[in-house]
């Protein structure tokens, strides 16, 4: 256990060289997302973004008395080939007002969890989980 709390309490210094080597290297695999090794990288690379997306969908009609009733992550490359989606949330909304909220929530909450995580870097926090674990 001590193993994992200092794993997950540990520093990561990141440089903005290896920030925009990552960057480029992700926009050329999505780019070219067509090839088939490409293929499976380009989903692994957009799985956490996708689900930052979709959650926020979720979480923002749930703010606004709407009901949650699915979300996916498309998988597959057959999939996303078909449906050309990479993740839907089927929610039900409960007034307009709440439908364009929890349209809004999805592309609000990309940019609100890096602002959190900025203020967690700022803050002498690496990780949120480090912050449960110090407490």
């Amino acid at each position: 256990m001590s193993y994992i709390q200092s794993f997950l309490s540990s520093s990561i210094q990141l440089h903005i060289s290896w920030i925009l080597i990552l960057a480029v290297l992700y926009i050329v695999i999505h780019q070219y997302r067509h090839k088939p090794l490409n293929r499976i990288i380009d989903i692994y690379l957009n799985y956490i973004p996708v689900l930052t997306h979709e959650f926020g969908h979720i979480l923002f009609n749930k703010i606004s008395g709407g009901k949650a009733r699915d979300l996916v992550i498309v998988a597959k490359p057959s999939e996303r080939d078909q449906t050309s989606q990479q993740g839907y949330a089927i929610t039900q909304s409960s007034s307009r007002l709440s439908q364009i909220i929890t349209t809004l929530g999805g592309y609000i909450m990309p940019p609100l969890m890096l602002f959190l995580g900025y203020l967690a870097v700022t803050a002498n926090y690496p990780s949120i989980i480090n912050a449960t674990f110090n407490c």
